[in-house]
């Protein structure tokens, strides 16, 4: 699977070009991605030996909740049998975009996933916080078993960022999920 930031919350059951996430049944597959600011998310339904993998930026985030659901839909999954990681990612430290942006994902996932701040300078910046949602989205699903990953993509310089590194130079870090 090829997943991108602008693909928004497509899930896909197979492989897919484009799609943000991918839930499979089949021990033999193992679902890949590549983040470089994005969460990563691991899910995993002991069960029913499901498992799957997704990419959640600022315009995919609800993908959560589709994959949750499509786990239920698909196999039977309940929320509750289901344990999740939720990677590293760009912390809301570091993840400055515009107003609109902002208001847009307040009003989705909440005023506490934003993060508004005066520079000292009269200068008024507005801040997403992707770890927040998922948590949120995570809870509200009734995730059985959660685990966040607390590291800020940006902070940390042993991992990949978009927005530290700049375009031309960033790397990007590979998910894996399967049995191995």
């Amino acid at each position: 699977m090829k997943a991108g930031e602008e693909a928004g919350a497509l899930l896909a059951r197979a492989a897919a070009e484009g799609a943000d996430g991918i839930v499979v049944e089949d021990p033999a597959l193992v679902p890949a991605l590549t983040v470089a600011d994005c969460m990563p998310i691991w899910l995993h339904d002991a069960r029913r030996g499901v498992f799957g993998l997704l990419h959640s930026g600022w315009k995919g985030t609800g993908i959560l909740v589709e994959a949750v659901r499509g786990m239920g839909r698909e196999f039977g999954s309940l929320p509750g049998d289901i344990e999740a990681i939720l990677g590293p990612c760009i912390g809301a430290c570091c993840y400055a975009v515009s107003e609109e942006r902002a208001r847009f994902f307040a009003d989705k996932f909440g005023k506490k996933t934003v993060l508004v701040t005066n520079t000292g300078d009269g200068e008024v910046r507005h801040h997403i916080d992707l770890r927040a949602a998922n948590v949120g989205l995570a809870e509200g699903l009734g995730i059985g078993n959660l685990v966040s990953v607390e590291l800020c993509t940006a902070c940390s310089p042993a991992l990949g960022s978009y927005r530290r590194q700049g375009p031309a130079d960033f790397t990007r870090m590979l998910a894996l999920c399967g049995y191995f």
